[in-house]
């Protein structure tokens, strides 16, 4: 999946910057909006982080169904850094119907080049999700609001610490996992005390 997979589920405090990233008032309110969103962020973070491979995942599987799997997949990438058929076609020197046939699923990419791009595009923006669903959880837990995220090494140090709470064995991420729920994290469980 791409970055594109979650935009349609964004609330509406998060507005997307040229770079891919996603902004919001980190100091604002949570919002239920912003709650439902953060869960469904976490399937799909989940979802990129086990064994998610955006070309392996086509292979062996029946034409039709390759047809609306790699139209999700494959054009969600290319749709997540903002290319239409024609650019990326012409960042790879191939014809734009060429890329369509590939996104549709009536063609195997037989460009290795296609392949590379597709690959490491969809690395890039599995890290630019995850770096956003940090924000997300940083916000939702008030983080933004303490003492610490407004001195010293300040908000940098929260996305370090947080970014070991969430994705460590046994982290938010595992227990989502296991119990369908992501779990908040506030400063009081880290105990720091305003």
């Amino acid at each position: 999946m791409s970055q594109t997979a979650v935009d349609e589920r964004v609330p509406s405090a998060w507005t997307q910057r040229e770079d891919g990233h996603w902004d919001t008032d980190i100091y604002g309110e949570w919002t239920d909006e912003e709650e439902r969103w953060i869960e469904g962020t976490a399937r799909l973070i989940d979802h990129m982080l086990n064994d998610h491979d955006p070309i392996e995942c086509q292979r062996d599987v029946d034409p039709v169904v390759l047809d609306e799997i790699g139209r999700l997949e494959w054009a969600a990438i290319r749709e997540g850094e903002q290319l239409t058929l024609r650019q990326l076609a012409g960042l790879l020197n191939v014809d734009a119907g060429t890329i369509s046939r590939y996104e549709t699923g009536s063609r195997w990419p037989e460009n290795t080049e296609y392949l590379r791009w597709l690959q490491e595009t969809d690395q890039t923006q599995i890290r630019a999700n995850k770096r956003d669903f940090i924000t997300a959880i940083l916000k939702r837990g008030g983080w933004f609001q303490t003492e610490k995220a407004k001195t010293g090494p300040g908000v940098a140090d929260l996305y370090d610490t947080m970014w070991e709470v969430v994705y460590k064995p046994g982290g938010l991420l595992d227990k989502f996992r296991e119990t369908g729920t992501l779990p908040h994290w506030k400063p009081a469980d880290a105990e720091i005390h305003d």
